[in-house]
């Protein structure tokens, strides 16, 4: 039945609008919620303007920069041309007789006076890095940290072994310093030459006062050398002893730069160039009273050698005063061109023929002093490249090659052929093998060495072999540890071209030294 009601129709109707309006009102009223939270939130975002480059100012400002000390350069390098001097072959040999083999080492300190005990100053040693220190000269420049690595491995064929031997070496030196701060026997005389030698080896190593190791070795035995000296400058008697002193507080200073040093050398230096005699050599307790046997005043090598040396270690330490250039150009043109060279090698005196050990004095000091391309140094090395003067047995041979002053020359050889091959190709490769192995094989458990002449017993009336007690190790230990730093002691051989002096082109780090 239809039923035609209004009423009930649009009632009906009005119904179904509630109920949707009813359920869309949640709805309705949550996006209205999350409308409004999206405006405020994004109030809160702040947006970054980016940096404009025309915001930024730049100022000049004016900093007072001292000048920096300038390192000199290293000498320069030379070509690695093989030589054309013979390889160690025996084309003429002369059997000569040495005079070292009859000389008494201990005639030269008997008359010794041991000082007082040391009334020297305290030197001031600081390890603050704020101390500007000024550049070790170049000539001593591979001595050092990672240079002396460096340097080492590129000359050495048994690195880590001869470095390990020289520690050991330098560890019994440091074990057997005497409380005073000397070496040797304190009952004689022998304390300032062996004190020398001994400080020489640690500062090969470039120890100095302030090392971690070996520091309060190196200021006992430089302490020691300045009483030596003494406060006056009047030096110690004896041509060997004053110079084996003075080169090593020479050598001190240019690795240190202690002014107490520089006052030592200078003054152990003018005593030195007044014992220079006319022939450009030097004597015992620098006597250069004329000999009419001699026709003028007694040279002697062996003992010009370590005065040779000690010029040399002063010089390139910046060393200059009146006097000093003559005095070195003589001991060079007219001490060892003239005076000492005999045609194929170098002799102990002023006449006769040369010997092995005296040719390795005058050769090394020649190259030394910045002449390791003169016809004397090419003589001096051919003669010592025969088998028998290049020679490192270390027990003696029925040829007698093996002589009573066998470290001695050895000392001075070693050097000799690392300047004449800077340190590199097959010949001093060799070489290198063969001293080093003799070094190695006859080195002491606790570090120490003891002479060939000594330990076999020849040339016991002379020579090492007459060197007794403490004297020997000492002495002895002292010139392997040399040996053993050559291939960063010295670097190789450069040429003196002046004295400077006042000159303005110079940096305060050239110390007046130039090299070529």
């Amino acid at each position: 039945m239809k039923n035609n009601c209004p009423e009930v129709g649009e009632k009906s109707s009005l119904r179904g609008w509630d109920a949707v309006l009813e359920h869309s009102r949640g709805p309705a009223v949550s996006v209205s919620v999350h409308a409004l939270l999206i405006v405020f939130l994004s109030t809160l975002i702040v947006r970054e303007e980016p940096k404009r480059y025309d915001d930024i100012v730049s100022r000049v400002i004016e900093v007072d920069v001292s000048r920096p000390i300038e390192i000199p350069p290293p000498p320069p390098s030379l070509d690695d041309a093989t030589r054309d001097e013979p390889d160690f072959d025996d084309t003429s040999v002369v059997a000569v007789v040495d005079p070292m083999e009859s000389y008494d080492a201990a005639a030269d300190f008997e008359d010794f006076e041991s000082p007082e005990s040391p009334d020297v100053p305290p030197i001031a040693v600081s390890n603050s890095p704020k101390i500007l220190r000024v550049p070790v000269p170049s000539a001593f420049s591979g001595r050092s940290g990672a240079a002396r690595e460096r340097t080492g491995k590129s000359h050495a064929t048994q690195w880590n072994s001869t470095q390990r031997a020289l520690r050991k070496g330098l560890d019994w030196l440091a074990e057997h310093q005497n409380d005073d701060g000397s070496w040797g026997d304190t009952a004689k005389g022998n304390m300032p030459a062996y004190t020398g030698l001994a400080l020489l080896a640690f500062l090969g190593h470039g120890e100095e006062p302030s090392s971690e190791r070996y520091g309060s070795t190196v200021l006992k035995a430089l302490k020691r050398l300045l009483a030596y000296l003494g406060v006056k400058g009047k030096g110690v008697r004896g041509g060997y002893r004053h110079a084996i002193v003075l080169y090593a507080v020479s050598e001190a200073y240019a690795l240190s730069r202690i002014p107490m040093l520089q006052d030592a050398m200078d003054k152990g230096m003018s005593k030195l160039i007044a014992g220079e005699n006319s022939r450009g050599s030097f004597n015992y307790g620098y006597d250069n009273r004329f000999d009419p046997k001699l026709g003028g005043p007694r040279c002697d090598l062996s003992v010009a050698g370590w005065n040779y040396q000690a010029m040399k270690a002063a010089f390139a330490a910046g060393y200059s005063s009146d006097g000093f250039e003559a005095a070195f150009d003589r001991a060079v043109n007219i001490g060892l061109r003239k005076t000492h060279f005999a045609k194929t090698g170098f002799r102990y005196g002023a006449k006769g023929g040369p010997s092995p050990s005296m040719t390795a004095v005058g050769t090394l000091c020649l190259q030394l002093m910045g002449e390791g391309k003169s016809k004397e140094v090419e003589a001096g090395l051919r003669y010592l490249q025969r088998p028998s003067a290049a020679n490192f047995t270390w027990k003696p041979r029925k040829d007698g090659t093996v002589k009573p002053w066998s470290l001695y020359q050895w000392y001075y050889q070693t050097q000799v052929f690392f300047q004449a091959y800077r340190g590199k190709g097959g010949k001093w490769r060799k070489f290198d093998k063969m001293f080093t192995k003799a070094l190695l094989r006859n080195q002491k458990r606790d570090g120490r060495w003891e002479s060939p002449g000594f330990e076999f017993g020849y040339g016991k009336k002379g020579g090492e072999a007459s060197l007794k007690g403490i004297d020997q190790p000492v002495y002895s230990t002292a010139l392997c540890c040399l040996m053993l730093e050559v291939y960063y002691r010295y670097l190789t051989t450069f040429k003196v071209a002046e004295i400077a002096k006042n000159d303005a082109s110079f940096s305060d780090g050239d110390i007046g030294l130039r090299l070529e």
